[in-house]
This record gives structure tokens, C-alpha cells and sequence, in this order.
């Protein structure tokens, strides 16, 4: 049969979705015709219903696959009925994280013929084989159709998962977009109750669709080292150069601490290129750290909030500041860089509470800083919060850098507005009195703009001119601060001094 995947990744980082890419190994190894049409305005295909059609009418499937988190179900509700006017009765699947939490929502989508719940890995070529073959699929663990509901299949041991493919999705395009970085993944699953992440509800879901004899089943897995590393030694062979370093994806690295060590050992050996990946902090001890530290590592670390009123009972994190301070320092004095993953915009947050976390992030000094702006993940516990809260505003969510989606008043609105352009500028004000001394007109001269002056084009011009002449001033004196080097990804700082930034893909100009 043949098959078309549609990946939806639109208005954010190019990237390629891995679980789409160890399915089409699936299905190529069983005998199938598969092309996947990876939707991005960078390098993929932008949204566009009459040219997607049309590659898709080429292509002459006989099943579309669509997989699509709640940031891109417009567009998915938007392409279903087209693709069924178009297509007469080639089935149409949908699956991904977010019909995995909606699956009623979803199935109730015009066009949809199918849903997969849960990880569909050795699942969907079984599914494809009957289909093929015209026989009954309403049995089928972890599907659903238009008249039938089963439970959840049980979660795949990864131990041995199968290998991504490299034929027929061009990882080549995205490795050059992300400056030579490669995303994989060593697992599944995190441990953690954030009460604004798709985890939780995931879990729940989990519980609410698997099979009573398998509700049990850890939702944290991570697959075999043996396993991972070869699938990462591929990636060296056939990138060679280009390649600097790996991202892993996983919402938390370091679920496993005998793990974690094997694999530090490991890597080290094998591959050696610089990774990064999401760590949690509570986790880290002195030889996690050491190890982390030989074999590469850069560490990403959700802080969130400075405050720990806004991320222990607003976001429902579990450590306070002094753990951060604690597994941050372990981590720097093993030579691992640190990425401080932060949030703004939380429901009920105040202008002071959010300058406590940039306050909290310039005094740690982490390598890099990521903004983030709130979103509830729908079926997470906030969004219930926010939902009968009234908090919620209506606005379309796309990206976690996109604006905020709930109500605030007009003043506070346009200050997360500015939050989300001036931010390195108001970790700046804390980085000591020589890089403060620059900063502190600057930011009190932006954050005084009216809403009419602050939207305009000249407004724009002050930030990013301003930003570069200060950069380069303070670069020239040695002066520790925060930049942006990436015109694309606003949300993203830099630490620089005199000296380089010391990341393999950061530009250093």
C-alpha cells in the first residue's frame, strides 16, 4: 500500500518528527510505499490546502496518516474535510499526542476515518496490512473508527525500538536550518506532576485507555544504550561534518541514574560529539554530574519561575530554589554548559514576580536561557484551572513563543508583550553594575512606551539596534551579558564575555 504521512510543523523550529520517522521504517520494512509531507514554512511545505492536495492526489495514497499536537489542530480540521472531498475513500488516521488526550474531540472531526491512541510503534503496519487486504480493522488494539472504540495497546518496550528512517524524510534539511544539530531520542515519559504539561494528562489518558492487565505498565522507558548509540553512529556515517552535535528530545534525560551513567560511558566512547538534553535537576549528584560532564553533555534545565510561589503552586514543580542553585553549581563545576528553561505569563503573576525570575536567572549565570511564554496544554490541570477561571481568552496557540492566550488587564498585556522581546535586557539589569549601567536606560525607556509607539516599526529598530551596539560594547570590555544571536529565535540568549560562547553551533559574530 501506499501511504502519506503528514507531519504538521508549522510556525515553529523546523524539525522532524521521530515518531513518524520509526514508523515509515516500519512500514517501508513491510513492503509499503510511504511519503511524508513535512508542513513547514522554512523547509517543508507551507500551509497551503490546493498545493497539498495536489502532492498528495500525485502521490495516489491509499491512506493518509496525519499526526498533529493541539498547536496545529486548526490546521488539521482545516486539511481533513479537503482531503476527503478530494481523496472519495481513502481512509484518513489521525494520531499524535493531541488525539491522544481528545480522542472523542478528534474522531468528531469532519473527515476523520481513524484514530490511533497512544505510541503506535508495531502497531500501524498491522493496521495497514488489513487495510490492504480489505479485511476488518475494528479489533485492532489502540484504534478507533467511526463505529468502534478499542482500549489502548500495551506501551512498546524500547529496549530495542526500532531504528528512525533516513530515506525517505530529509533530515539533511533540518540539520542544516538548526546549524548542524540533530534531534534523537533515548526515551519516553517524565516522572513530573508540572501541572501546565502534556505529561500528566498523557499519563491519565494512559490510565483511562489501556487494558486493565496493562495500566500498570512504567510510563517512563528508556530504550537500550546498545540501541540508541547505533542508531546515533548512522546518523555520524551519514553526516559526517555537518553534524555538531546531537538535541535529545526527551522531556527528561535523566529518569534513570544507572542508566545515565552507562550511557555517559558509553557515548563517550562512541560517538563523542557535544548533546544536549533536558535534565531534571532534583536528580543531579556529584557523579552524575562529573559524568554528564566527560561524555559532552549541555544541560537544559526547566526552572521556569525565579519564584517559588509561581512554580511550586502555580506550576506544580516539586524543588525549590535552593535545589536549582545546588544541581546548577554541580553541573558548572563539571564543565557542563546550562540552559535555564524560563516561563512567563502564568496565571496570576505579577511585573515583580516576573522580574524574580530573570533576576534568579542572571544570578546563576547559566550558559543560556530560553523564554518561554505560559500555555495549558489542554487536559492538563492548569487548563482546568484556567477554564473555569475564566482566563482563557480565545486567541489561537501555535507556539510556546507565541503571545499569551489567556485575559489580562491592557497594562499587563503589554508588558508580557515586551517580556517576550526585551527579555535578555531584563536579565541584563541583574548581571552586575557594569552591564546593568547600559541596560537599565534602555529597558525603562522601552517599557515606557505607550501601545501604539511599542507596535511600531521604529520601536522594533530601537530593540534589535540597541541590542547589537550594546552587545558589541560591552563584548569589547570583557562585560558578562545576555544576547540574542538568532534573528529567528527570539526566544533564546546567550551568555557572552570577551571570550566565545564555546558551542559548536552558535555564531560567534
Amino acid at each position: 500500500m501506499r501511504i502519506q504521512f503528514i507531519w504538521f510543523n508549522l510556525n515553529c523550529t523546523p524539525k522532524m518528527s521521530l515518531g513518524v520517522a520509526i514508523l515509515v521504517r516500519e512500514l517501508v520494512a513491510a513492503g509499503h510505499q510511504v511519503s511524508v509531507l513535512h508542513l513547514n514554512e522554512q523547509i517543508g511545505q507551507p500551509f497551503s490546502l490546493p498545493r497539498i492536495i495536489a502532492d498528495i492526489k500525485g502521490f495516489g495514497p491509499g491512506l493518509v496518516a496525519l499526526s498533529f499536537g493541539r498547536n496545529h489542530l486548526k490546521y488539521a480540521a482545516l486539511l481533513l474535510p479537503a482531503l476527503k472531498r478530494a481523496l472519495g475513500d481513502v481512509p484518513l488516521l489521525c494520531g499524535g499526542v493531541h488525539p491522544t488526550l481528545m480522542p472523542d474531540e478528534v474522531m468528531r472531526l469532519e473527515g476523520v476515518d481513524y484514530l490511533c491512541l497512544g505510541e503506535a510503534d508495531g502497531l500501524l503496519a498491522p493496521f495497514v496490512a488489513r487495510l490492504e487486504a480489505g479485511r476488518d480493522v475494528s479489533d485492532l488494539p489502540g484504534f478507533w473508527g467511526r463505529d468502534f472504540k478499542n482500549p489502548m495497546a500495551p506501551l512498546p518496550d524500547l529496549g530495542h525500538q526500532t531504528r528512525i528512517d533516513f530515506d525517505h524524510i530529509d533530515h539533511a534539511a533540518a540539520l542544516e536550518y538548526n546549524r548542524g544539530m540533530f534531534e534523537v531520542v533515548s526515551g519516553r515519559g517524565c516522572p513530573g506532576s508540572c501541572r501546565f504539561c502534556f505529561n500528566p494528562a498523557l499519563r491519565a489518558a494512559y490510565r483511562r485507555h489501556l487494558p486493565p492487565e496493562s495500566a500498570g505498565r512504567p510510563y517512563c522507558r528508556k530504550r537500550g544504550v546498545d540501541n540508541l548509540l547505533s542508531e546515533m553512529e548512522e546518523v555520524v556515517r551519514r553526516f559526517g561534518a555537518r553534524l555538531k552535535l546531537f538535541s535529545f528530545a526527551d522531556d527528561a534525560f535523566n529518569t534513570d541514574r544507572d542508566w545515565t551513567l552507562e550511557f555517559c560511558r558509553s557515548y563517550r566512547e562512541r560517538i563523542g560529539l557535544p548533546y544536549t538534553c533536558n535534565l531534571l535537576i532534583e536528580n543531579i549528584d556529584d557523579e552524575v554530574a562529573r559524568a554528564l560532564g566527560r561524555s559532552g553533555a549541555i544541560a537544559k534545565i526547566g526552572v521556569e519561575s525565579g519564584d517559588e510561589r509561581i512554580r511550586c503552586e502555580v506550576l506544580g514543580k516539586s524543588f525549590d530554589n535552593q535545589a536549582v542553585v545546588r544541581g546548577h553549581a554541580l553541573l558548572k563545576a563539571a564543565g557542563v554548559p546550562t540552559r535555564l528553561y524560563l516561563m512567563v505569563g502564568n496565571p496570576g503573576e505579577t511585573r515583580d514576580e516576573i522580574m524574580t525570575t530573570f533576576r534568579f536567572a542572571a544570578e546563576l549565570q547559566p550558559d543560556s536561557t530560553r523564554l518561554c511564554i505560559f500555555y495549558p496544554v489542554e487536559g492538563s490541570p492548569i487548563y482546568h484551572q484556567c477554564r473555569r477561571d475564566g482566563l482563557l481568552s480565545g486567541r489561537d496557540y501555535e507556539n510556546y513563543d507565541d503571545l499569551s492566550v489567556l485575559r489580562w488587564e491592557p497594562a499587563m498585556a503589554l508588558f508580557l508583550e515586551q517580556t517576550h522581546d526585551l527579555y535578555p535586557w531584563m536579565q541584563n539589569v541583574h548581571m552586575g553594575e557594569d552591564c546593568a549601567r547600559e541596560y537599565r536606560p534602555v529597558l525603562a525607556r522601552a517599557l515606557a512606551m505607550k501601545p501604539d509607539e511599542w507596535h511600531s516599526e521604529e520601536a522594533r529598530r530601537f530593540v534589535q539596534d540597541t541590542s547589537r551596539e550594546l552587545s558589541a560594547l560591552l563584548r569589547q570590555r570583557g562585560v558578562a551579558h545576555y544576547f540574542n544571536p538568532f534573528p529567528e529565535r527570539p526566544d533564546v540568549a546567550f551568555r557572552y564575555t570577551g571570550a566565545p560562547v564555546g558551542l559548536p553551533n552558535v555564531d560567534e559574530t
